[in-house]
């Protein structure tokens, strides 16, 4: 890294006391932030609507991390934390990583991305790849859900940013304004910078899958509601959504039987959100109201 540079990463958090600190500490052992000078680096903690114990953790961490900065908004709201956090990123900062605060970040993931940055200057968006943490479901249609994820998750849409860690070149985020009614800014980036984005498979992070039934059915209807409402808002392409139909009928093909019906079941509940949502696409879409699926505090 040269001496120029300037590493930010913006984490938006929305009630993670259980899972921040241990996010922020894979951060802090990735070589690229060990080799990076004090003044040539920041984390800048978005939280975002917390009632729980999220900024006691964050002002904690900053006495013996001073490079660690705190926000705070009164709404529990993604697209805003995100435009929090591009409006206050430092102008040294020509790449602004973005990480969730519920993921785990692989050895030297950093570097590989902003490596990725310097030989692919075509690109706006580096994404990282996501992995899910193998864990053993009890329930057995959890299991029958998570065990095909588990299998093709080395086979994520090369296309398609992943939420849980992405860098976007500085200029292409002035450009950017999420607006806040947005269910998936990773899904609303995707489309923005179509043909602008380069995952990176050996940039791994890593996420917790649903562990329960309701888990799954919150997960199933949150997608289908964000493909909805991108796509009455002419946002994704013809094309974009013809590739996730091919990938979603290839790795059906490869399902054991009772596998093959849970997908169609909860490909059926994804697709009536998403055709509800393509009716009202600017309503009924607090971020409370749509949760994500957390890593317990022990893996």
């Amino acid at each position: 890294m040269e001496e120029k540079n300037f590493l930010f990463i913006g984490v938006p958090a929305f009630n993670e006391e259980k899972s921040i600190e241990r996010m922020l500490n894979s951060v802090f052992r990735q070589d690229l932030w060990r080799k990076t000078p004090s003044d040539r680096k920041q984390i800048l903690v978005c939280a975002n609507g917390c009632t729980d114990r999220t900024v006691r953790i964050v002002k904690a961490l900053q006495a013996s991390h001073p490079e660690i900065k705190l926000i705070e908004l009164k709404e529990a709201n993604k697209p805003s934390a995100w435009n929090a956090i591009k409006r206050n990123a430092p102008k040294e900062a020509k790449i602004l990583f973005f990480a969730d605060a519920d993921v785990i970040l692989g050895p030297r993931t950093l570097s590989r991305m902003w490596r990725d940055f310097q030989l692919k200057k075509e690109v706006q968006v580096i994404s990282s790849s996501a992995i899910p943490i193998k864990e053993s479901a009890k329930n057995s249609i959890v299991k029958a859900h998570n065990e095909p994820i588990i299998k093709f998750a080395k086979e994520n849409p090369p296309n398609q940013i992943s939420g849980a860690l992405y860098g976007i070149r500085r200029d292409a985020a002035e450009r950017t304004r999420i607006p806040k009614y947005i269910i998936s800014e990773d899904l609303f980036l995707s489309c923005v910078f179509e043909g602008k984005v380069f995952r990176d498979p050996k940039a791994r992070v890593y996420f917790k899958l649903p562990q329960t039934v309701k888990e799954i059915i919150n997960l199933r209807l949150r997608g289908g509601k964000a493909i909805g409402q991108l796509k009455a808002l002419n946002l994704m392409s013809k094309k974009f959504s013809e590739q996730r139909v091919s990938r979603s009928i290839k790795s059906l093909k490869e399902l054991n039987s009772n596998q093959k019906l849970l997908r169609v079941l909860f490909l059926g509940l994804s697709k009536g959100a998403e055709l509800k949502s393509r009716m009202n696409p600017l309503k009924g879409h607090k971020w409370k109201q749509l949760p994500s699926t957390k890593i317990p505090k022990k893996i």
